[in-house]
């Protein structure tokens, strides 16, 4: 059966975007939920990945200061490697052209950099630390 992915439109599908964070992020990367969870997700625009009525990944985007912010993009770990990431990036990069935005970013962990490359985001400035996972800086130019 193909996935579906669709943008959250109830409570009930924001709270089952938020559990595939807690286990891929919270329990997995051992990221502190204070962090994982933050005030950014009142304001963002969440997408789920279902696969037989089921969330197996997320993904948002949040207008900052600063520019379109593409972020906590995870797929849960029997999941991997089926190129559902990617089709959740691109579903977002979709939905921010939309919304009107040429480019966006994301604060990527330095693990998924070639994942991030592979979908035309390219590096810019230094390396950083984020809840102790290095990560970097990535930017894409929407077509």
């Amino acid at each position: 059966m193909e996935p579906e992915l669709r943008l959250v439109k109830t409570r009930t599908e924001l709270e089952s975007a938020k559990s595939v964070r807690h286990s891929v992020f919270v329990i997995e990367q051992n990221v502190p939920i204070e962090i994982e969870m933050d005030e950014y997700d009142a304001l963002a625009t969440h997408m789920i990945c279902l696969l037989n009525g089921k969330t197996i990944g997320t993904g948002r985007l949040v207008r900052m200061q600063d520019g379109m912010k593409l972020g906590r993009v995870a797929v849960l770990p029997g999941y991997r490697k089926k190129g559902l990431g990617a089709e959740i990036v691109k579903w977002l990069l979709a939905k921010a052209g939309e919304m009107g935005t040429e480019e966006v970013y994301a604060n990527v962990q330095m693990s998924a950099l070639a994942f991030y490359e592979e979908l035309g985001f390219r590096a810019v400035g230094d390396e950083f630390l984020e809840a102790g996972i290095e990560h970097v800086r990535m930017v894409r130019a929407l077509d």
